[in-house]
């Protein structure tokens, strides 16, 4: 599932979402006002280092809003599960386990 659908449903459903994953999520600035509705939810954001089509302000906005928020950057491109698959599975595992 999309990012920008993942992260629009979470805003719209808190109470039933526990903790969210994005990878480079497009469309956040359209959630900017709901943000604030996933304070206390983990939520582990993974972007490409140099994703060209969701910027680091996407990750940025959603970070300012809810504290519970780690970035880690994996990768190069937008589909970074694509060039570091195993960056990628450690990022999720590890914040799975932290949690």
């Amino acid at each position: 599932m999309g990012g920008e659908a993942v992260l629009g449903f979470a805003v719209d459903n808190p109470d039933i979402v526990d903790g969210l994953v994005l990878v480079g999520a497009v469309g956040v600035s359209a959630y900017k006002d709901k943000l604030e509705s996933l304070v206390g939810k983990r939520i582990l954001l993974i972007w490409g280092e140099k994703d060209s089509v969701s910027p680091r302000s996407n990750a940025e906005l959603i970070m300012m809003a809810v504290n519970t928020t780690k970035l880690v950057m994996v990768g190069k491109q937008h589909a970074c599960y694509l060039d570091d698959n195993l960056g990628f599975n450690n990022a999720i595992v590890n914040f799975l386990k932290e949690g």
